[in-house]
């Protein structure tokens, strides 16, 4: 017991004290292997990196019942007395790429499940929750894509003839006011819808039209078509004009510039009648804040005559026939309604723009000659509308609203048969 004593004395005796007391032991031979191993663990700059992303993804918040991802990882564990450990720089670089992998699919499938979530209960859609299982279904497109129900994409040359198309198109300026649209046509005429003008050159209301019309008026210095794009600027020609042809129940007339030079390029009309568009461009004048520039109003829908729509619009008009007889002067016309609807000449669309934009041409896009005109805009329905007050105007639903145009198949065949010369020059041989 005395030498077991003795040893232990002697022993401690080698251990050393620190500054502050403390007894401090020689590192053994072993600890200074670990140390070494350490020393040589030190992790790379992209393995801390992807640790840090690992953070974040599992600080990802919870959204609304969105499940949280978060990421487990196995740590491992170091025995207490390692023999050998080796710490390959490759292996570690192949399990950060695939680490960031997995933090990549993790926030893309947040991602998805936050759009998912925030469409589906989005309640300014409204079919949100229909569509998107058509999208997750494929019946709605490609899956996991949202599509618009029309395809109105546009190849470069069929948007470059389409760019170049409202330099055609001007304002017809009578006595400083615009009174509607016209485009040019043929070699140095200009088409527009008939009821625009035949106010300036109206005289009276007789039986015969001699007697209703002085052609001569249109000789006034101070009606003119203004082509450029605000009728504020000086217009680029000054020409008189004269009327050779109009059908009223077309509504529609041809103009003849005296002047032809400088006279802006000539528009390609559709005569056949084989273009039965989803939806037209429509360039004029008449946006309903500012009526002096010339506008394009795009994809403007065709509405069908046995469409649904047309058929709720009749609908709420005989609900609120009563109600609106009594705002107008002339109940007979809240009676007419919706007339002319089924008129095969017809076409119903919905645009933007309003009054200035009588005569404006309706274009369509076609494979063969990339930009056609299929139509010219004449008028609003329900007619009743225009004599309500602007408080009713602004109350009216705008969703049984409607324009008019006339298809110009069948402006051709009138030309044609009034003046086949004429329909020559304007629509040309086909």
């Amino acid at each position: 017991m005395v030498c077991y004593c003795a040893r232990n004395k002697r022993k401690n005796k080698q251990k050393d004290k620190t500054p502050n007391g403390n007894i401090e032991e020689p590192n053994s031979s072993q600890d200074i292997e670990l140390k070494a191993l350490d020393e040589s663990d030190k992790e790379p700059d992209d393995l801390k990196e992807t640790e840090s992303l690992l953070e974040k993804a599992q600080e990802l918040p919870q959204e609304n019942g969105i499940q949280q991802h978060t990421v487990e990882i196995n740590s491992e564990e170091k025995s207490p007395k390692p023999k050998r450990k080796e710490h390959d720089s490759k292996s570690r670089k192949k399990e950060s790429v695939k680490n960031l992998k997995h933090i990549e699919s993790i926030e893309n499938n947040y991602s998805a499940n936050t759009q998912h979530f925030h469409f589906y209960n989005d309640q300014t859609q409204p079919n949100a929750a229909n569509a998107w299982k058509e999208v997750e279904n494929g019946t709605g497109g490609l899956a996991g894509e949202l599509k618009k129900k029309q395809d109105d994409t546009l190849t470069p040359t069929q948007w470059n003839a389409l760019n170049t198309q409202p330099q055609s198109v001007g304002c017809l300026i009578a006595y400083g006011d615009n009174r509607g649209t016209v485009f040019r046509v043929g070699t140095c005429y200009a088409m527009t819808a008939f009821h625009i003008f035949s106010d300036i050159v109206r005289i009276g209301d007789g039986p015969n039209e001699e007697d209703q019309f002085d052609w001569l008026l249109l000789k006034n210095d101070e009606i003119y078509v203004n082509f450029n794009e605000s009728i504020t600027d000086k217009p680029r020609i000054l020409s008189k004009l004269t009327c050779i042809f109009y059908d009223r129940n077309l509504d529609v007339a041809v103009l003849k510039f005296d002047l032809i030079s400088d006279l802006p390029r000539k528009m390609v009309l559709d005569k056949s009648g084989f273009s039965n568009p989803k939806a037209v461009n429509i360039i004029g004048f008449g946006h309903p804040s500012n009526t002096s520039k010339k506008k394009i109003d795009p994809s403007c829908s065709v509405i069908p005559a046995a469409s649904v729509k047309i058929r709720q619009a009749h609908a709420w008009l005989q609900t609120n026939r009563i109600f609106y007889r009594q705002k107008v002067d002339d109940p007979n016309v809240v009676d007419a309604g919706y007339y002319g609807y089924d008129d095969p000449h017809k076409i119903i669309l919905n645009c933007y723009l309003e009054h200035g934009a009588s005569g404006a041409p309706l274009l369509a896009v076609d494979n063969k000659r990339c930009v056609v005109v299929v139509g010219i805009l004449t008028n609003g329905i329900p007619d009743f509308y225009f004599r309500l007050s602007p408080a009713d105007q602004r109350a009216f639903p705008t969703a049984y609203r409607f324009e008019y145009g006339t298809r110009m198949k069948d402006i051709y065949h009138a030309i044609q048969e009034a003046n086949p010369e004429l329909a020559k020059d304007i629509f040309g041989e086909q």
